[in-house]
């Protein structure tokens, strides 16, 4: 809320269940993930909440305010070109996002003096993204490689940027239906959020459900529910009872149990079908044996009047 009085924005988290160690571990995520300083760097921090709840405008007024500040370095300016960016992203803004990513990277490169920083892959991150919600899935790729190559040379083994871009390149694979590769990544991406994130984050949640996802295409019905039952039980301590995301897990989970009858169904009829067939055939086949001991009854009869 904002404190008129004060002229500053309260931030308040408050912990659903003192009890729950998986919750106390997200609520200290996400007090670390508020960050503090500065004044810039607290309405980039409060940019960045804003953000995250899903207030996109709101966000976009804090960081057009660091970036019209007189006294901004080139980091600060880069930076909110760089949120500017994504959040013209999330807004479906893709020429408007590009150009402010687009200035993010040149800026990074002329005050970083390199062209592969971590700033620089997280840029060439969201340029990737803006071309995979484009459908220009290669160019999307290709982003997403530099951006992943860059992670892995210059982070530690396990971080959560880096389990981003690996399950972006595997959602573009899935897009494309190229379902294995597509699996792979993700499993590489679930595996390294299990690592560094707490057990109950959304991105965990994400990840589970973009596999089951990818179960379902590939019509492994019961690893496809595995998945988006973990989902589901993130969700449902995290997230309202009538939030989206809880309702698309729900859909998929019921998708896959009306597939399955689906399925069940249409063998009982091909068995039935099958049956009344092999009946058929059965009927036909005592049939023409009953015509062929008759014939043979008949020829008998005509040569015994023959050689009486």
């Amino acid at each position: 809320m904002f404190d008129e009085r004060e002229a500053l924005w309260c931030v308040k988290l408050t912990l659903c269940n003192e009890d729950d160690q998986d919750m106390k571990e997200m609520y200290e995520h996400q007090k670390k993930s508020v960050g503090g300083g500065d004044e810039q760097a607290s309405l980039l921090s409060l940019g960045r909440i804003l953000f995250n709840m899903g207030e996109y405008e709101k966000a976009k007024q804090y960081y057009t305010r660091v970036l019209d500040e007189p006294s901004n370095d080139d980091r600060n300016v880069a930076v909110c070109h760089q949120r500017l960016g994504e959040v013209s992203v999330s807004q479906g803004d893709y020429d408007v996002a590009l150009n402010h990513l687009n200035e993010a990277v040149k800026l990074y490169k002329k005050f970083q003096h390199a062209h592969d920083t971590v700033d620089i892959a997280n840029s060439y991150y969201w340029i990737g993204t803006v071309h995979k919600y484009r459908e220009e899935y290669e160019t999307a790729l290709s982003y997403y490689d530099k951006a992943l190559a860059i992670q892995q040379a210059k982070l530690p083994a396990d971080r959560v940027e880096t389990a981003h871009t690996l399950s972006e390149i595997g959602n573009v694979h899935y897009r494309q239906g190229n379902n294995d590769s597509a699996l792979s990544y993700h499993q590489r991406a679930l595996v390294m959020y299990k690592k560094v994130l707490p057990p109950t984050h959304w991105s965990i949640s994400t990840s589970l459900a973009e596999t089951g996802n990818v179960y379902l295409t590939k019509k492994e019905y019961d690893r496809a529910l595995h998945y988006y039952n973990q989902s589901l039980q993130i969700q449902r301590k995290t997230l309202p009872r009538d939030h989206p995301d809880v309702a698309t897990t729900y859909y998929s989970i019921g998708f896959k149990i009306a597939k399955t009858f689906i399925d069940e169904l249409k063998m009982t009829k091909l068995l039935k079908r099958n049956n009344m067939y092999k009946l058929k055939e059965l009927s036909l086949g005592v049939h023409k044996e009953h015509e062929t001991t008759s014939n043979v009854h008949g020829y008998s009869e005509s040569k015994l009047e023959t050689y009486k």
